[in-house]
């Protein structure tokens, strides 16, 4: 079985945080990893281990990941030791460009280093992980559209889990 990325996220549906996570996974998927997307309500914490690569989406709500995924990165406890070296990486949306994204992206990092994980950031786009802003959370009214900053994030997960799997 080859390398696998899990792409984790919550959000209306059909929404801007879904759409950023398919976006996320052609990126993945273009550098020959698989990537499985998978809703916070489904998405089971014990399977985090079986997986090279972990990307978090959330809404930024008063900003900070929802509840369902804060409750989902809780419910990995039991895991400590057994992610890292792992590669993490995050995105967010939210109505606001002051709304808080960065520190929803912050708090979701907080957990991949808590956990030992390798973060991926870029160094010339969105720093901490790709943001979109949608006053309505719909993906067909976003204003700040962060398709090709999505795409990217996928593909440098994509690369770095293919460079520590040597």
């Amino acid at each position: 079985m080859g390398a696998r990325v899990l792409i984790v996220f919550d959000g209306k549906p059909k929404g801007t945080v879904e759409h950023m996570a398919s976006v996320i996974a052609s990126g993945v998927r273009q550098t020959g990893v698989e990537a499985i997307c998978e809703d916070a309500a489904n998405a089971r914490a014990s399977d985090f281990a079986a997986y090279e690569g972990i990307i978090i989406g959330s809404p930024c709500y008063f900003a900070g990941p929802s509840a369902k995924l804060k409750a989902l990165m809780d419910e990995t406890y039991g895991l400590r030791g057994k992610l890292v070296g792992k590669v993490g990486a995050a995105f967010t949306a939210s109505q606001h460009i002051g709304g808080g994204n960065e520190l929803t992206l912050r708090a979701i990092s907080d957990f991949f280093l808590i956990h030992g994980m390798v973060i991926q950031g870029d160094a010339e786009g969105d720093h901490f992980g790709a943001i979109a802003l949608s006053p309505t959370g719909d993906k067909d009214e976003v204003v700040v559209d962060e398709s090709g900053e999505c795409h990217r994030l996928g593909q440098r997960v994509g690369e770095l889990v293919n460079r520590l799997a040597g």
